[in-house]
């Protein structure tokens, strides 16, 4: 069986959120830090929202080969006693991701299942560690 690495940009925009140029005028600062697999991440804290700005990940496919997922172009979720949880949706990937906010440190898990050509793949549930402020 051989083994291949697609790499896919992806963007990931859940229906009926407010357009990220809304946003544009927050000042809320920019966490960034790196997954359990090695790869970069990047979100917005604000005083009651986190946007998730940009993370790699590695899905695995059925078919035996793996997919590298760039995903980027998140709504806001909702920021309450420091957590916060959510499911967004795109046109062939779904992001599920939570996590808190103590101080400078945003901690949390994501998983994302995509769909490339007529192939499903997923990931594991990837935990994140990221500061900023």
């Amino acid at each position: 069986m051989r083994r291949t690495v697609m790499f896919l940009a992806s963007s990931c925009l859940a229906v009926g959120l407010p357009a990220a140029s809304a946003l544009a005028g927050t000042k809320a600062p920019t966490y960034k830090g790196k997954t359990t697999q090695h790869r970069k991440l990047a979100l917005k804290v604000g005083t009651r929202q986190v946007t998730l700005r940009s993370f790699t990940i590695e899905l695995k496919c059925r078919d035996g080969s793996t997919l590298i997922d760039a995903e980027s172009g998140f709504g806001p979720s909702a920021l309450r006693d420091g957590r916060f949880k959510d499911v967004q949706v795109g046109s062939t990937d779904t992001v599920r991701f939570a996590g808190r906010v103590k101080g400078r440190k945003a901690t949390g898990t994501l998983k994302v299942t995509d769909k490339f050509g007529k192939v499903r793949c997923a990931s594991p549930q990837v935990k994140f560690t990221a500061a900023g402020g």
